[in-house]
């Protein structure tokens, strides 16, 4: 389950009891589910279901100019 649309917050839980919470502090909900997913990962959860969320591509007048991955310790 996951809920967002706060001003860059999205707040992610899973069957097993593990969520994740998260603020992006610019208020851009860009990047969120992709961070709530690293740090699930990082808990030793199995995300596999969502691997399509995990990098977000980031548009330049239309164009990808790049992308937003996170690779947590």
């Amino acid at each position: 389950m996951a809920k967002g649309r706060a001003e860059g917050v999205l707040v992610a839980a899973l069957e097993s009891g593990h969520a994740a919470a998260v603020k992006v502090i610019d208020g851009s909900p860009l990047a969120t589910t992709a961070i709530a997913l690293g740090v699930l990962q990082a808990m030793g959860c199995e995300v596999g279901a969502a691997a399509e969320f995990e990098q977000v591509e980031v548009l330049g007048g239309g164009v990808p100019v790049g992308r937003i991955a996170t690779r947590l310790p």
